[in-house]
């Protein structure tokens, strides 16, 4: 899995002190960057190939993370338990409130997932019998 901008402003946004002072070395984005590529690097958290280690690599994704990879990967339609609670409450079926919705996209912007209706907090991907599906499930 390669790093990716997002990734690394993520991971930025943790460590803002770090980035605070790359940003104010330079204008440019892309050598924010690099500069952040290189000491992460240097810290252990990707490799030198510039993928993470491979103990990362083999998390599972669930829940809204494996909603969100899924439509990364180009799914128009995603069949998800939705809640603005948290995932749990999205994928609890036994729960009088569980909802299904087709999401269609996750708007990076406000974090939130668009559904048909309305726009949700969390979304777990279900099978036509309401249970969450897995990562293998879906093929990733």
């Amino acid at each position: 899995m390669k790093i990716t901008k997002k990734r690394l402003f993520d991971f930025c946004n943790e460590n803002n002190d770090a980035l605070n002072e790359l940003q104010s070395q330079s204008d440019s984005t892309d050598f924010v960057l690099s500069t952040l590529i290189e000491q992460l690097k240097d810290l252990g958290v990707i490799d030198k190939s510039g993928d993470e280690p491979s103990d990362i690599d083999k998390a599972e994704l669930k829940g809204s993370d494996l909603a969100r990879a899924m439509l990364e990967r180009g799914d128009k339609f995603v069949m998800c338990g939705v809640s603005d609670g948290d995932d749990n409450d999205a994928a609890n079926l036994e729960d009088e409130d569980f909802l299904a919705e087709a999401v269609t996209d996750f708007d990076d912007a406000d974090g939130l997932f668009v559904a048909t209706s309305m726009r949700w907090l969390y979304a777990v991907p279900i099978n036509n019998q309401g249970e969450p599906l897995t990562q293998s499930d879906v093929g990733l």
